[in-house]
């Protein structure tokens, strides 16, 4: 429901803040649905940072990426590892 992404929302607005960085790496493996909105969301803490990385995409989530074509404006990784090796080889 609306809530779900409200509060998806304010998780990323304060990951956001709390980074202080422009590469955010989000960790999404407790999220079970995203909604239209939540990937505007997504997609608009994109813009603001250097780079955004997912981690842990359940497949149904990444299903929903996939649909709406937003697939090449994040880094999707399997785990977190693999997400701050990536972020840190690329931008020495």
């Amino acid at each position: 429901g609306p809530q779900v992404t409200d509060r998806f929302r304010k998780h990323l607005a304060y990951s956001l803040r709390t980074h202080q960085s422009d590469k955010v790496v989000l960790k999404m493996e407790n999220l079970n649905s995203l909604t239209m909105a939540g990937i505007r969301a997504l997609v608009d803490a994109r813009k603001s940072v250097m780079s955004l990385a997912l981690v842990g995409v359940p497949d149904r989530v990444y299903r929903v990426i996939e649909l709406s074509g937003t697939t090449d404006f994040f880094a999707i990784y399997e785990d977190e590892g693999s997400a701050l090796a990536a972020l840190n080889a690329h931008y020495r």
